[in-house]
């Protein structure tokens, strides 16, 4: 009996080996096929969504402008891990609030701690980082996308709860923001009076009827005097055609062209005419200038001349034989 243990112990030595063997590959495929690595160093990071995360699942890419940079660890609903309400009929914005827990990989910040990286993105996140949904393509896996936006136009969200450990504030995805937009417009339209917009359109299509009915009475009343004129175009085109034919014939006339060069002559002429007169004014005023004493003196003797001969005038008039004969003899004064 002891022959026949001896003989079988090798046979359960290698099916033992075999066992751990394949245990160890299937441990090893298991962890190679889901991604994980237990030596990879990662830090933890939270997000807050407050718009459906379907298509979402943990394991889904976290990307930094289309580059890998980690990938999402857990979803929970804000309720559950920090107590706060999660009712949709409430006006806060914790109201389905979803909670996104992410790893972000260590070798994507090459040469700086973890410390270093959580000091770095909570930096980075008051300048504009924000975490937002995304997917590959139109209908493609959904996945978590990290970019840089405009703080003023994406603040931070005002949640009634502080996230543990490393907070990136969120900022709505682009599906959602056309959601939300459609929604608006739907909103609008439920507005809008459509019984009053289709009478008003209808009345424009009345309107549009008469008017198209008056043009064809016009038409027709006048379609007399139409089919003349049409008659008359091509005759008037040929009248039209002979006076451009006549007008450039005129103007391509060398007598044309001779009397304008005369012209030009005529104008050169007029000009040497106009300096000439110039001239003359010129100096015609230099020679008054040259002479304004002579001619004072000459003005201020006339007009003494003719007081002069004013005063003779007056004194004909009272005394006409003084004139002729002199001073009157003096009175007797005993006459």
């Amino acid at each position: 009996m002891s022959d026949s243990m001896a003989s079988g112990s090798p046979g359960h030595f290698k099916l033992g080996v075999f066992v751990i063997v394949g245990a160890v590959l299937l441990v090893g495929g298991v962890l190679l096929l889901g991604g994980v690595s237990v030596f990879e160093r990662t830090v933890p990071a939270q997000t807050v969504l407050i718009e459906s995360v379907n298509g979402l699942d943990v394991g889904a890419s976290v990307k930094y402008r289309g580059v890998m940079i980690g990938k999402v660890s857990a979803i929970h609903v804000a309720g559950t891990i920090y107590g706060v309400e999660s009712d949709a009929g409430t006006s806060s914005t914790n109201a389905g609030a979803i909670v996104v827990e992410m790893s972000i990989q260590s070798k994507s910040f090459p040469d700086l701690t973890n410390a270093q990286i959580k000091t770095l993105l909570a930096s980075l996140a008051g300048q504009g980082l924000r975490a937002r949904l995304a997917t590959t393509g139109f209908s493609g896996q959904a996945f978590l996308e990290l970019d840089f936006l405009d703080p003023k136009a994406y603040p931070p969200l005002h949640i009634g709860f502080t996230p543990t450990g490393l907070y990136i504030p969120s900022a709505p995805s682009t599906f959602g923001q056309v959601m939300d937009a459609a929604g608006q417009i739907a909103d609008q339209l439920k507005k809008v009076d459509l019984g009053r917009v289709i009478g008003h359109i209808d009345d424009m299509a009345t309107q549009g009827s008469v008017t198209i009915e008056d043009i064809r009475q016009i038409v027709a009343a006048n379609k007399g005097s139409l089919n003349q004129t049409l008659a008359e175009l091509p005759d008037t085109a040929a009248k039209m055609h002979a006076a451009v034919a006549r007008a450039n014939q005129i103007l391509h006339d060398p007598r044309v062209s001779k009397a304008l060069d005369g012209a030009s002559g005529l104008g050169d002429s007029a000009s040497a005419t106009l300096s000439d007169v110039r001239r003359l004014a010129h100096e015609l005023s230099e020679l008054v200038e040259g002479e304004r004493g002579d001619v004072q003196s000459i003005i201020t003797d006339l007009r003494r001349t003719t007081a002069d001969a004013a005063s003779l005038a007056e004194e004909a008039k009272a005394n006409p034989s003084w004139v002729l004969f002199g001073k009157p003899p003096p009175r007797d004064p005993e006459k």
